[in-house]
């Protein structure tokens, strides 16, 4: 890998000890990031629900539907109102 691509490969996976014994020095970065975070068996392929739930609990649903809502753009304040 060249450090270019081991970079990358911290970048993305936090460089935890964890994650590191997980890389395979015969694949590329990317492939490497394919199968740990973006194959369903993959180490971090949760990661993303994991932190979010984490991170906002209890409101973990409104924030989810309202990221949902706005994942084609922008909304006015009234198109947000399945949120009360």
């Amino acid at each position: 890998m060249t450090p270019y691509e081991t970079l990358r490969l911290l970048a993305v996976t936090g460089a935890f000890h964890v994650t590191l014994e997980e890389v395979n020095p015969a694949l590329s970065a990317d492939a490497n990031i394919q199968r740990m975070c973006l194959s369903p068996e993959g180490l971090l392929f949760n990661e993303f629900d994991n932190i979010f739930t984490d991170l906002f609990s209890s409101r973990n649903t409104t924030y989810r539907r309202l990221v949902a809502a706005l994942v084609d753009g922008p909304l006015e304040l009234d198109g947000l109102n399945f949120l009360r």
